[in-house]
């Protein structure tokens, strides 16, 4: 890998949620999920912590809303993915939005770098609300990989988060 730029670098205490985990509609979410969602998402709360240690980013990582591992039941969708949902600082959307859809994300925990690949989201509509929401959906071998770390209920793990 050549230089990385835009390090970004967070400390994620695992949690777990499950919807409808006893029907063939079942979901389960690994690492973070703040509240955002808790009351209209079918019953499922919020899990996991995200701490910030270092951000030389146009990221807002303070406002993510997820951080997370999901895997589904074939009857809701044959995609398991890392899932990220964060915002930009005012001001600095299409900085955040070109890491977000022009780049490869990598991610180092415990020494071991996960190539997460390029975002597989649809972009976002910069005038769409939440205003600077900025989402992504990765889907490579490196997610999967990265997705058997994130189910370490109750571990924190550090998380060292670079584009290239």
């Amino acid at each position: 890998m050549s230089e990385i730029k835009n390090m970004l670098t967070i400390d994620i205490t695992l949690g777990m949620a499950r919807w409808d985990p006893d029907t063939d509609t079942w979901a389960h979410w690994w690492g973070y999920q703040d509240d955002t969602y808790s009351n209209g998402n079918n019953g499922v709360s919020s899990f996991g912590s995200l701490i910030v240690i270092e951000n030389n980013t146009p990221i807002d990582i303070v406002k993510t809303t997820e951080f997370d591992w999901s895997e589904f039941s074939s009857k809701v969708s044959n995609t398991s993915a890392i899932t990220w949902l964060t915002f930009s600082y005012d001001g600095h959307f299409q900085q955040v939005y070109n890491l977000f859809y022009n780049k490869t994300l990598y991610v180092t925990v415990d020494g071991v770098t996960y190539n997460l690949g390029n975002n597989t989201e649809d972009p976002n509509d910069p005038g769409s609300p939440p205003k600077n929401s900025v989402s992504g959906l990765y889907t490579s071998p490196g997610a999967y990989e990265l997705g058997a770390v994130l189910k370490q209920t109750g571990v924190t793990k550090r998380l060292y988060i670079n584009w290239e």
